[in-house]
């Protein structure tokens, strides 16, 4: 629906819980710039979007998640704080024309603008920067083609240097490794038939774009010219189309809004975003092939602001970095592998973590250790070893690694290196 957020669906307390307190800051920082960035850019290329700062007004929708929301705005974390403002259930009259919510807290930076306007505005920069698009010629093949690719399309072979795939949520067959990393969630928007003057006063006095604190949130906001309301949500476990979604809607809205009920949809339509299972956007690099999905409902800044990073990384600029490629989001993945016992598939994506480049210093040295024990538990005592040794040189004194090398090594049938550490172990 055009809104603009920070972009970020988890919480600092539950990212630094996967993260570490630093990679978490840095999440969540990244996603403040997104917000920052998308302004300044459609200000300094001039595109016409109705782009504006109008705020949010996050609902509660009961007393209890009303309660969390002002103990998180009062626990925002030093150098992450945003500017807020509570809102109490007898003063939301001003913000909303409903009584069905219990409050809410407003994010005064928080933006909005036609995407459908922006996404002109952006591929007509494209072209006149030199940029060729093709329209309706689907990619059918992405091959290896020594250090170049070859992009097959219906209309002939494309030799690139590099390929970047930005699907999301309409990532398919073509890109398999992707495919089981993203999961396409139908979003379902109804337009109001044109509204009076005074009832969009009425219900939507200030022109915030309007969330709430539901599992299965609603979002809605006034349409640019103030004259519909735009109102989107999930109606569905199961995916539907637009004749189907549209009055389910419609009928959530005059729950919202009683005063809508003679009123009639004149469009209804939907699209897919892409969730992840960290519910965090993914930036990275496979086989050679960049991409950049994964924005959970939040892709009209985010992927914004992911894609002139991605930019960057492809032109191999330090600018590029940002705090959600690919080796910092594949933990959560690791995490899984380690609950499911799957040490050999942990130790394979924690090693890539590792030769990165992008892990801290210190970091990569306690996880050279965890690489050694998963590679034990796997029964690849070669690599245990190798691993244990170069966590060795950086603490040598550590008895549980020197006996895991002992023990590897006994393994292997290699006695005598087995009674060599073993001896050190004594001494």
């Amino acid at each position: 629906g055009g809104q603009i957020s920070t972009s970020v669906k988890p919480g600092f307390d539950v990212l630094a819980k996967r993260h570490g307190a630093q990679r978490a800051h840095d999440i969540m920082r990244d996603g403040q710039r997104s917000l920052a960035w998308i302004k300044e850019f459609v200000a300094a290329e001039n595109i016409d979007c109705d782009f504006g700062v109008v705020g949010r007004f996050h609902a509660a929708h009961n007393a209890i998640q009303f309660g969390h929301l002002v103990r998180a705005v009062a626990a925002q974390r030093k150098g992450l704080e945003v500017e807020t403002e509570i809102v109490e259930r007898a003063a939301q009259s001003a913000e909303l024309g409903t009584d069905a919510y219990w409050g809410g807290v407003i994010y005064r930076q928080h933006a909005s603008l036609d995407p459908a306007r922006y996404h002109h505005g952006l591929l007509d920069r494209a072209q006149q920067a030199g940029a060729t698009v093709v329209p309706h010629c689907p990619v059918t093949a992405i091959e290896k083609n020594g250090d170049r690719f070859r992009v097959v399309t219906p209309r002939g072979i494309i030799a690139a240097r590099n390929v970047v795939v930005a699907t999301n949520g309409y990532t398919g067959p073509l890109t398999p490794w992707l495919q089981r990393r993203v999961i396409p969630i139908g979003s379902y928007m109804i337009a109001t038939e044109p509204l009076s003057a005074e009832q969009m006063a009425r219900l939507m006095p200030k022109n915030r774009i309007v969330s709430d604190t539901r599992k299965v949130v609603f979002y809605y906001r006034a349409s640019p010219d103030r004259q519909r309301i735009l109102f989107g949500g999930r109606v569905s476990t199961d995916e539907t189309d637009p004749a189907i979604s549209g009055p389910r809607l419609h009928a959530d809205m005059v729950k919202l809004f009683p005063e809508l009920a003679g009123t009639r949809i004149s469009h209804s339509w939907c699209g897919f975003v892409a969730y992840t299972f960290d519910e965090l956007m993914h930036v990275g690099r496979h086989e050679g092939v960049h991409y950049a999905m994964g924005y959970c409902g939040s892709g009209v800044g985010m992927a914004s602001y992911l894609g002139m990073r991605l930019g960057l990384q492809v032109l191999g600029s330090a600018e590029g970095k940002t705090a959600f490629d690919q080796y910092k989001i594949n933990e959560l993945l690791w995490y899984v592998y380690l609950q499911q016992g799957r040490n050999a598939d942990a130790a394979r994506l924690l090693e890539q973590q590792i030769a990165s480049g992008q892990m801290p210093a210190a970091e990569k040295v306690q996880r050279s250790k965890t690489l050694a024990q998963l590679y034990f538990r796997a029964g690849n005592y070669g690599k245990a070893i190798q691993s244990a040794n170069q966590f060795l040189k950086s603490v040598p004194s550590d008895q549980e690694t020197q006996v895991l090398v002992a023990q590897a090594y006994y393994q292997q049938k290699d006695y005598k290196n087995a009674l060599a550490t073993a001896d050190r172990l004594v001494k």
